[in-house]
């Protein structure tokens, strides 16, 4: 698959407004990785994995760390929680070591465990790539070898990250459930897709990110020989790429310096709020944003989240009705106040009138 790069900014931009330099780096970045990847055949699951990286990296297009504290992480994914327990965290602080990270927010160590064992069995050279420009090891979990506390960080890489997502998403690794399960002759399911990586919470968001991104792919695709629209009979999960070295690209430059794609740690809200408003707001000033930039910061259940835009436009319309109120009854007043100066005149003019008195 090969894309127009020209005409699918031009498409990005029509929604997304004017781009940040994080943001066509983190794209380019995807569209490179997408170009060489093998098992990449569906246009309608490109769209949706770009939809999802949209999502999961708070509209950064870049592997980031999941919003949130230290003490924040330990609360929710720690092995004292159900969460945590059913993620395979052992004790409360794997609850920060594996908090999420990458394009699709990776989070607990079963998951961490099972990226690594996929990525060392299906994708060797990635793994060699990857050791050679860092000069590490390549390692997610944390053992007994130095500097393992750091590990899990590996997955914040963006040639690691996208083949995280490109096998997760196409085997089934994270949920059991791959893409290809919702492929039909009617489409793609673009809304029950979203259990491959988190049942259905923001299912209806990411399906208008899905919608947008799709006729952008379709238009600017310049090959389509190797391309299914539909239903694809996919590769068994177990089947390890032709080519590994296929979806190895350069990672963006920027990466590791910029703002909102370092963990943060101890920071508390106040912190996350500083740093992320940075990265986050000028690039969507949409009420989803906020709304999914307040979860992802707090933690707050799902249904506040999905009643804060409802709030929001409410607050908005009575305030607009109140300002109406405002202007109508200035309006009304000025127009009393002119009838009963006229009237003052008359009175004043004519002594027969000298005995009405205006209230």
């Amino acid at each position: 698959m090969r894309f127009n790069r020209e005409q699918f900014f031009d498409g990005v931009r029509k929604f997304e407004g004017a781009l940040t330099q994080q943001q066509v780096n983190g794209l380019n970045f995807i569209l490179d990785s997408m170009e060489k990847d093998p098992f990449l055949t569906n246009i309608e699951h490109a769209a949706y994995m770009f939809a999802t990286v949209k999502h999961e990296t708070g509209h950064t297009y870049q592997p980031i760390h999941e919003y949130g504290s230290h003490k924040y992480f330990v609360r929710r994914y720690g092995s004292h929680t159900k969460v945590g327990r059913r993620l395979g965290n052992d004790t409360p602080e794997e609850g920060a070591t594996y908090a999420g990270r990458g394009d699709v927010q990776l989070t607990g160590e079963d998951n961490y465990e099972k990226a690594e064992e996929a990525l060392r069995k299906y994708y060797p050279d990635i793994v060699k790539e990857f050791e050679q420009r860092t000069g590490k090891r390549f390692d997610l979990t944390v053992g007994d070898q130095p500097n393992d506390e750091q590990d899990a960080e590996n997955a914040s890489d963006p040639t690691i990250a996208y083949a995280i997502m490109s096998h997760g998403m196409r085997t089934g690794m994270f949920t059991t459930r791959k893409l290809s399960d919702y492929d039909s002759a009617k489409g793609f399911d673009a809304r029950n897709a979203r259990k491959i990586i988190n049942g259905l919470d923001q299912a209806d968001m990411i399906v208008r990110y899905y919608k947008k991104f799709l006729p952008i792919l379709r238009q600017s695709l310049i090959s389509n020989s190797a391309v299914k629209s539909t239903s694809p009979a996919d590769k068994p999960a177990d089947s390890p790429p032709t080519d590994n070295t296929a979806i190895t690209s350069t990672p963006p430059t920027n990466t590791v310096a910029i703002e909102g794609v370092k963990p943060y740690r101890d920071i508390g809200l106040g912190g996350v709020l500083k740093n992320d408003a940075k990265t986050i707001l000028p690039a969507n000033i949409g009420l989803n944003t906020v709304s999914e930039w307040i979860q992802q910061s707090t933690g707050w259940p799902q249904w506040i989240v999905d009643l804060l835009p409802k709030l929001v436009v409410v607050l908005i319309i009575c305030t607009v009705l109140w300002l109406l109120y405002r202007v109508v009854t200035y309006v009304m007043h000025n127009f009393r106040e002119n009838e009963r100066v006229k009237l003052l005149a008359q009175i004043n003019a004519d002594p027969k009138l000298k005995d009405i008195v205006l209230k």
